[in-house]
């Protein structure tokens, strides 16, 4: 999957799986640490740019995704 990095091009996790349960489109993210998965609403300010070239995106997530 693609790696998930900020704004600062840390590395956050990876992108595992895309899900739509009927509310609009998910990103599903395994941290990097290896943690729990969680799960980020493809919209702005939480997903930015894609770089297939690279294999990243852009993420911000907020904590309570994390969670």
């Amino acid at each position: 999957g693609l790696t998930c990095i900020n704004s600062e091009g840390e590395k956050l996790g990876e992108v595992i799986d895309f899900q739509n349960f009927g509310a609009g489109d998910l990103i599903e993210i395994r941290p990097k640490d290896g943690g729990k998965t969680y799960y980020l609403p493809m919209v702005e300010p939480y997903v930015g740019e894609f770089d297939l070239e690279k294999g990243t995106i852009l993420i911000e997530p907020a904590e309570e995704f994390m969670a």
